[in-house]
């Protein structure tokens, strides 16, 4: 299938307020080859520390504590893979700073 990445240069994704085509700066990254449980245990510290938080109050809060607190058994986990991904360039970039 069509990646997002291309949708959204293509100007296919549009706002559901205006209709109109989302353009922004979006860019493939590069996934360390390690397993996604490695890669979760390499920000864990991060998490464990409080300094992640999420909201008291979301939609979408339900699906994420359970990625967060039942992985690796839940049947999902991308929002888990895209937590630890934007952890991990936050860690990265806070060490070259």
């Amino acid at each position: 299938g069509t990646s997002l990445l291309q949708m959204v240069r293509n100007g296919q994704v549009k706002s559901k307020k205006t209709g109109k085509p989302i353009y922004c700066n979006l860019y493939p990254i590069k996934v360390a080859q390690a397993s996604k449980k490695d890669r979760l245990l390499k920000v864990e510290f991060f998490i464990k520390s409080g300094r992640f938080m999420l909201p008291e109050y979301a939609p979408w809060l339900i699906e994420v504590e359970s990625q967060l607190t039942m992985f690796p058994h839940y049947r999902h986990d991308d929002v888990l893979d895209a937590i630890v991904h934007c952890l991990d360039l936050f860690q990265t970039r806070s060490r070259l700073s």
